[in-house]
């Protein structure tokens, strides 16, 4: 992440209820068009067959009727989690939710700047947000002094809806929109991420962005792990008892070196029971983003017991307990300080 523009550099954009209402329908048919390419039988060509998500490249309607060299492309595959932990990793209607999202996901992007607020969370869907926002695409080292950085006007939004069949669907989209006092874009939400690039790192470079997806669920685990330690109870607290001697996961000694034991404990920061690297996981945790975009992490340890906890705890009363009366006046706070979750 490195912050291409300063604060006010890009001005905020006021809509009339007409472009508002014409945003919601088109992210409205942008969902509906997606519902319909599932299961579609267009041949599409694989990009990343090791990874569990893939990333594909296609012929269809949509492919002929963009400009030539473009590739359109679709995310498909089977991610650890539920649909409402994806959601929750996912939703990001403000500008300092979206710096701790990609500060854990690494999407790629160098910038991002939200420059319409159309839609917000509710207590009925608290991952629906559509806003309008200006994205500047990472170029990777290799590229770099041959691809010119590109920026990009796009209608983000998230939510959930039910298909044909009255199964719950999540979605999340990002497309193209032209804006008023901004440079037009493509109505298409294809990507051109560099005017003579080759196809194959041109498809690549985007399919990378794209799979990036899969980590949003472990960033839903992170939120949760970091609610459950804002709301853990006063008998959670460190006591000053002495450090045990064995594990209190798998009460097995502690031992100097972990090549002949289980190797030293560590407290675990939500239940601060002492346990062993093996009864436990380290998760890196965002606490800091300078105005330079620098992360700050931290490195934190939870035992195995904890960390299924916040896999299984619900998603729902965490995303309600985030949701503000008036969640716009979050947006404001563009501060790298550590946000409500």
């Amino acid at each position: 992440m490195k912050f291409t523009l300063p604060k006010d550099a890009l001005p905020d954009v006021t809509l009339t209820n007409d472009q508002k209402a014409a945003f919601v329908g088109e992210a409205a048919a942008g969902s509906a068009w997606s519902l319909k390419r599932r299961g579609s039988d267009t041949p599409w060509t694989d990009t990343d067959a090791e990874s569990s998500l893939s990333g594909v490249s296609g012929d269809s309607i949509q492919e002929r009727m963009k400009r030539p060299g473009v590739s359109l492309m679709v995310l498909f595959g089977s991610i650890d989690g539920n649909l409402g932990d994806c959601m929750f990793g996912t939703c990001v209607p403000t500008n300092q939710a979206w710096i701790w999202r990609s500060s854990h996901i690494k999407d790629h992007f160098d910038d991002a700047r939200i420059l319409a607020h159309i839609r917000g969370p509710t207590k009925q869907d608290p991952f629906r947000f559509l806003n309008i926002k200006w994205f500047a695409k990472e170029i990777p080292a290799m590229l770099a002094g041959i691809v010119q950085q590109r920026d990009y006007i796009l209608l983000e939004a998230s939510g959930v809806t039910q298909d044909s069949r009255g199964d719950t669907i999540g979605y999340y989209i990002l497309h193209s929109v032209p804006l008023p006092g901004f440079p037009e874009f493509s109505d298409l939400a294809f990507s051109d991420p560099a005017g003579d690039m080759i196809d194959r790192v041109n498809v690549s470079i985007f399919a990378d962005s794209l799979l990036s997806a899969a980590k949003v669920i472990d960033y839903a685990y992170i939120k949760k792990l970091t609610w459950l330690m804002k709301h853990k109870s006063a008998q959670q607290s460190v006591s000053e008892a002495p450090r045990p001697t064995r594990c209190e996961a798998c009460d097995k000694n502690f031992t100097k070196f972990a090549l002949t034991g289980v190797g030293s404990g560590a407290p675990c920061h939500l239940c601060h029971r002492e346990v062993c690297g093996k009864c436990s996981v380290v998760k890196k945790m965002t606490v800091d983003v300078t105005s330079t975009g620098a992360v700050k992490q931290c490195s934190l340890r939870f035992c195995l017991a904890c960390l299924l906890r916040a896999k299984e705890h619900s998603v729902w009363e965490v995303a309600l307990s985030g949701i503000e009366t008036s969640w716009e006046r979050s947006s404001a706070s563009d501060s790298g300080r550590m946000p409500t979750v």
